[in-house]
Parts: structure tokens; C-alpha cells; sequence
């Protein structure tokens, strides 16, 4: 998911069944340099079978 007006650093959320993962995109000149995964706050993190479908 991408929610319009969001806050910096540009991320996705990754969500399945009350559990959830972001993904910052960091962009440097125009590229994508980096793709950093980390939890989202008070929320378990998705299980790994999950976090394939979502990197």
C-alpha cells in the first residue's frame, strides 16, 4: 500500500492479516539507491513466506 501524503523518507507498507512490513525507498539523484525493510509501530512483522511476496 501507498498513502497519498505521506511522510519523507517515500515508503510502502506491506500488510497481510493484521501483520505488516515498510519498505523506505531511498532516491539520490533521481535512483533508486537502497531499499531499507523494517517494522511498522504496533504492528507484528509480516512472516517470512509473506515478506517474499512483498520485496
Amino acid at each position: 500500500m501507498f498513502y497519498a501524503n505521506e511522510h519523507e523518507p517515500i515508503h510502502v507498507h506491506g500488510k497481510c492479516q493484521g501483520r505488516e512490513l515498510r519498505a523506505e525507498i531511498i532516491v539520490i539523484n533521481g535512483i533508486v539507491n537502497e531499499i531499507r525493510y523494517g517494522t511498522a509501530a504496533g504492528r507484528p512483522p509480516l512472516e517470512l513466506v509473506e515478506q517474499r511476496y512483498f520485496e
